[in-house]
């Protein structure tokens, strides 16, 4: 797709309905940590999407390049307020089933504090693909 066709599209030649939106979100993984992370991610996140029946990631990578090592990318429901949340509607459905998984919400808290102290940097974007 040409930069120009990128930069011509608007609101009004491009509506939301005719578009698929991503979230990309890239993690840097201590080193001797990335191992660590990703059982956290398959053994507690991943298990706890499957039970509380939201989505996960629609795909997983492990990256080659020195600024991260790890990506997600999550398929976002589109509509007109799909930007807007605080935080996802998923979100407390899902923390819920995390802990449901760690057997306490103790527990879960240590999870999380672990997991993000493997974590160096990360950072989100946003893309759309036409449907």
């Amino acid at each position: 797709m040409g930069c120009n066709m990128l930069l011509g599209q608007s609101p009004e030649n491009d509506p939301l309905n005719s578009t698929e939106l991503y979230q990309i979100e890239y993690y840097k993984f201590n080193s001797d940590k990335a191992e660590e992370a990703k059982k956290i991610i398959d053994n507690y996140f991943s298990i706890a999407h499957q039970l509380a029946g939201v989505n996960g990631p629609v795909i997983e990578l492990q990256l080659t390049s020195e600024d991260y090592n790890y990506m997600a990318v999550w398929k976002l429901s589109v509509g007109n307020d799909h930007l807007n949340w605080q935080s996802s509607p998923a979100n407390p459905k899902w923390y819920n089933a995390f802990v449901t998984v760690a057997g306490s919400e103790e527990k879960a808290k240590e999870i999380i504090e672990e997991y993000d102290s493997f974590v160096s940097a990360s950072k989100i974007e946003f893309a759309r693909k036409p449907k």
